[in-house]
């Protein structure tokens, strides 16, 4: 939104339940943002997602205050765009309150999650897959989609792609910014079609509890190599079909395509589509469901490709981000609760969740869930 000196706010909010993540936001972009739009409480949440779901209740009447006179400056408000994690308290039950919120008092608007899942290798808690299987299921009920991310995946990408020595929060989220970027060019900018992915995502999915995607974004160029680094549709075509490429772990060889959407930013034409499209279609290792054939969709973005002034990637003529939506992400949530199977079969540091009023039916109702989601993607 633009104010009255012609200075540009972003619309967000940012919350917590402790304030030191606000304030350093704050601290560091201290013209960019409104103090009202930072909202947190002076405890955290232990990394207890039910911890996090009653702190965020205190902050309840704040944020949907906060968030109503965002939406009312709003010309025409299209939805509501969460970045969150599963595996701490905050992102897991706060979230889950958030978009309990969210999907009552804007029941018609679309609700895209951006979610860092548990990574198969990498843990940064005891008890982030009970996190994970109760935020999950605040997911499957409440977010329009959500696009999967883990943390070893874009670690590995860091390290692997852009040679960080020591990767930190701050080179993973911006990884995750240039994905946002190129997935909300459609909508932000024109393109050389009127699709863009919440059109995609509205007409191509099958059922509305499979709204889980990965997405994957090519070339990942280290800042330093930014001289002359052509590269040509064919080239991050096929570089965005690699495993590597993935923002989260998930081998997408094992099931089928629901939907793909490819969308390119930057120096291409119309006949750059035929190309992308016959490389897509040739791949071994891309199978659509027979209901699904027309299920790939693209969409040309020329504005130029943007990166943060001294960060990681490097400005280059052109680039993809496309999202995957494919039956093969059940990996994902059978990983998940594999995890919680174990622990649980011990009732390991379940008591950290009884004490805060969750009994053995509330474990249930979420495993039941989540395993009635993995036999959706396996007989749809």
């Amino acid at each position: 939104m633009e104010t009255k000196s012609n200075h540009f706010v972003p619309k967000a909010v940012f919350i917590d339940t402790e304030p030191s993540s606000t304030s350093s936001i704050q601290k560091s972009y201290p013209d960019l943002y409104f103090p009202e739009q930072f909202i947190s409480s002076n405890e955290d949440s232990s990394n207890i997602y039910i911890q996090g779901y009653i702190k965020g209740i205190s902050l309840q009447s704040i944020f949907q205050d906060r968030i109503r006179k965002l939406t009312e400056a709003c010309d025409k408000l299209k939805g509501f765009m969460i970045f969150h994690s599963l595996n701490g308290g905050t992102g897991s039950g706060l979230g889950g309150l958030l978009l309990e919120s969210l999907s009552t008092d804007y029941s018609k608007s679309f609700i895209f999650t951006n979610t860092i899942f548990p990574s198969p290798k990498i843990s940064s808690n005891n008890i982030e897959a009970y996190n994970a299987v109760f935020g999950i299921h605040e997911l499957i009920e409440y977010s329009s989609v959500s696009l999967i991310y883990d943390n070893e995946a874009l670690y590995n990408i860091c390290s692997e792609k852009l040679y960080i020595e020591m990767p930190e929060y701050m080179n993973i989220n911006r990884l995750i910014a240039q994905n946002i970027s190129s997935l909300t060019g459609p909508i932000r900018f024109n393109s050389e079609y009127s699709m863009d992915f919440i059109y995609a995502q509205n007409h191509l999915m099958p059922y509305p509890r499979l709204h889980f995607h990965v997405s994957a974004y090519a070339p990942f160029v280290q800042s330093e190599k930014s001289y002359q680094n052509e590269f040509s549709v064919a080239d991050i075509t096929n570089c965005a079909c690699e495993s590597s490429s993935l923002l989260a772990c998930c081998d997408l060889q094992q099931g089928k395509y629901f939907f793909l959407f490819a969308m390119y930013r930057g120096d291409l034409v119309f006949d750059d589509i035929k190309i992308a499209a016959s490389i897509i279609r040739d791949k071994p290792t891309i199978q659509f469901y027979d209901w699904c054939q027309n299920g790939l969709k693209f969409n040309i973005n020329h504005e130029p490709l943007f990166v943060v002034p001294g960060g990681d990637l490097a400005k280059i003529s052109r680039s993809i981000c496309m999202v995957n939506n494919s039956s093969a992400i059940r990996e994902v949530f059978y990983r998940v609760r594999q995890k919680c199977r174990l622990m649980y079969s011990k009732k390991a540091f379940v008591h950290w969740f009884y004490s805060e009023g969750l009994n053995d039916d509330s474990f249930n109702e979420v495993f039941e869930d989540i395993d009635a989601l993995q036999m959706d993607y396996l007989e749809v």
